[in-house]
C-alpha cells in the first residue's frame, strides 16, 4: 500500500514551498497570462451540473518566479458554493496555431483566497515548453458540481410539474485581465420559469448567455464584486442521489472468480410530496398522462454489470427484486449487461430506497487480473464506482479482499482518495483471515468509474493453507475419536 505521509523536514521544507507559491499566485498571477477570452459554461441538471471554463490565453513571454521546473500555471477561481460541492476537476490544453489534438494536464487546488473566503484556485499545470512559445493556448477546465440546484417549490402534489432553482456567478470571477468573456447557462429543457439579472443577459430557448463583457479587469478581493444570478427551470426527470454507495468484491484464485456486491441507499432529492400518495391516482395517470406522473418519480434505474458477469442477483430488504429486467449474456462478445432496478413501489421526492445488486465475474475471460512477472506476484484491476449519469453519489466505499496469506499489498488509484486503509476480514475456514484493502471517497459522479490495481504476492503455500487447515483439523478429530 502507498506509504503515508509524515512530519519530516522534507515535509515541512515541501509545505513551506507550497506556502510560498500560494502566495506569489495569488499576487503575482496575473503578470504571468492575459485571456483573450473566457467563457464559462454551466449545464445544469438534476443532482449533477456540469461546468466548464474554456479559455483562450497566452502568456507574457517571461518566466514567471513561481514556475517550476516543468510547468507554468495557469489560475482558476471557483465560489465558494461550487468549492463546497465540487466532485472533480480536470484540465486539457491545446495550441490554437497548430490545431493538434488537446493534451490533458494536471489541476492542483490552491485553497481560498487571502482575505477572501468566497473565492479558491485552483492551478491547471500548463506545460513550459507550450506556454513559452508565445503562440495562444485554448485551456478547458471541467468539473463536476453536485446538488447545485435546489427544489421551488419545496413541496408538490402528485402528478405535478418539479421545478428547481439555482443561483450562482453570472460575471466572471478571474485572476487575469480578460479582453471578452460570458457566462453560459444551459437548462436541460427549454421551460425557463424566470431568471434574473436580466440586465446583460439574453435567452435563446433553453440557454441564457450573459455578456459578452468587454475589457473585464481581474477580480481583486475586497475591490471586485461578481454578480449573482438565479435561474427557475423546469426539469422533467427524477432527482437521483446514492447516499452511499458500498461495493464489496472478493477476489478467489482457486475458483477464479471476482465475486461483486453493490448496496446502494438511493434517495429522490426532489421536492418532497404534498399529501398523501394515491395508488389510485397514479394509476390512472400511468394510463392518461404519464409523463406528468413519472416526471419527478424513480421508477427504474440503471446498473451495468461488467462483461463476463453470471449468477447476478437484485435484492431489497423483503427479498428477491422480481420486477427488474436483466439484459441476456453474449458469450464471446464481452458486452456490458443492463440490469433495469425497478424498486417495489415508484420513488417520490424525499423517499428512500436500499438494495443490493451482486454477481460473479471470471477474472480470466474478463481480464481482470494477470500475473506479474515477479515471483508469486498478482494484479486484479476493479471499478471503484458503477453510478449512472447525473447521478450524485454523496459517499462511496469500496472494499477489496484479498486471498488469505495475501502480502506486499500495493495500489495504484485513479484519484485521490479521502481515505486508504487495510484491515483483516474473516470468513469461514479462514485461519489468519484475510486482508481487505479499504477505500474511501466522498462527492463522486460516474467521472469517477475508473479502476483500481491492486498488487500482491500470494505464494503457493497461501494457495493451500485452507486445504491444510482442513485436512489438519479432520485428522485430529480422527487421532482424538480414536
Amino acid at each position: 500500500m502507498r506509504a503515508s505521509p509524515s512530519v519530516s523536514g522534507t515535509a515541512w521544507f515541501a509545505a513551506l514551498l507550497g506556502l510560498l507559491f500560494a502566495l506569489v499566485v495569488q499576487c503575482h498571477s496575473a503578470t504571468a497570462w492575459s485571456q483573450k477570452s473566457l467563457v464559462k459554461q454551466v449545464e445544469l441538471g438534476g443532482s449533477v451540473a456540469q461546468f466548464q471554463w474554456d479559455i483562450i490565453a497566452k502568456s507574457s513571454g517571461e518566466e514567471p518566479e513561481y514556475a517550476t521546473m516543468e510547468t507554468i500555471p495557469l489560475v482558476v477561481y471557483l465560489s465558494r458554493s461550487e468549492e463546497n460541492r465540487l466532485s472533480s476537476i480536470r484540465a486539457s490544453v491545446s495550441s490554437l496555431a497548430d490545431k493538434k489534438e488537446s493534451k490533458r494536464i494536471a489541476v492542483e487546488r490552491g485553497g481560498a483566497l487571502e482575505g477572501d473566503d468566497d473565492t479558491y484556485w485552483y492551478a491547471a499545470e500548463i506545460p513550459k515548453d507550450l506556454a513559452m512559445s508565445g503562440a495562444e493556448l485554448r485551456v478547458r477546465v471541467v468539473a463536476s458540481i453536485l446538488h447545485d440546484a435546489d427544489p421551488l417549490p419545496k413541496s408538490i402534489r402528485q402528478a405535478e410539474k418539479q421545478m428547481l432553482l439555482w443561483t450562482g456567478d453570472v460575471s466572471l470571477r478571474t485572476p487575469y485581465a480578460t479582453a471578452k468573456g460570458s457566462v453560459v447557462i444551459k437548462t436541460p429543457g427549454p421551460q425557463i420559469l424566470s431568471y434574473e439579472p436580466k440586465d446583460d443577459a439574453k435567452q435563446e430557448a433553453k440557454t441564457i448567455t450573459y455578456g459578452p463583457y468587454k475589457e473585464v479587469p481581474a477580480y481583486v478581493p475586497g475591490s471586485s464584486a461578481v454578480t449573482q444570478g438565479r435561474v427557475h427551470y423546469e426539469f422533467d426527470r427524477p432527482v437521483i442521489t446514492y447516499v452511499n454507495f458500498d461495493r464489496h468484491v472478493e477476489v478467489s484464485h482457486w475458483g477464479d472468480n471476482l465475486a461483486t456486491a453493490d448496496t446502494i441507499w438511493m434517495r429522490n432529492d426532489g421536492p418532497t410530496l404534498k399529501g398523501q400518495f394515491s395508488r389510485a391516482k397514479h394509476m390512472v395517470n400511468m394510463w392518461s398522462n404519464p409523463t406528468s406522473e413519472i416526471a419527478a418519480q424513480i421508477h427504474s434505474v440503471p446498473v451495468m454489470l461488467p462483461p463476463a458477469s453470471s449468477d447476478a442477483y437484485f435484492v431489497d430488504a423483503a427479498g428477491n427484486v422480481s420486477s427488474s429486467a436483466l439484459s441476456p449474456d453474449t458469450p464471446g462478445l464481452l458486452l456490458p449487461r443492463r440490469l433495469d432496478l425497478q424498486p417495489r413501489f415508484p420513488l417520490l421526492g424525499g423517499w428512500n430506497y436500499t438494495f443490493t445488486v451482486g454477481w460473479n465475474q471470471r477474472m480470466s475471460a474478463a481480464g481482470m487480473a494477470k500475473r506479474l512477472p515477479e515471483a508469486h506476484r498478482f494484479r486484479v484491476a476493479v471499478p471503484f464506482l458503477t453510478a449512472p449519469n447525473n447521478v450524485a453519489v454523496d459517499h462511496a466505499k469500496l472494499r477489496i479482499v484479498l486471498p488469505e496469506g495475501a502480502s506486499n499489498i500495493n495500489l495504484t488509484l485513479p484519484f485521490d482518495m479521502d481515505s486508504e486503509h487495510i484491515e483483516t476480514y474473516p470468513t469461514y475456514l479462514d485461519t489468519v483471515g484475510r486482508p481487505a484493502v479499504i477505500l474511501q471517497r466522498a462527492k463522486c459522479t460516474s467521472k469517477l468509474n475508473s479502476f483500481v490495481y491492486v498488487d500482491y504476492t500470494l505464494s503457493p503455500l497461501a494457495h493451500v493453507r485452507k486445504i491444510l487447515a482442513v485436512a489438519s483439523a479432520i485428522a485430529l478429530v480422527f487421532f482424538i475419536a480414536a
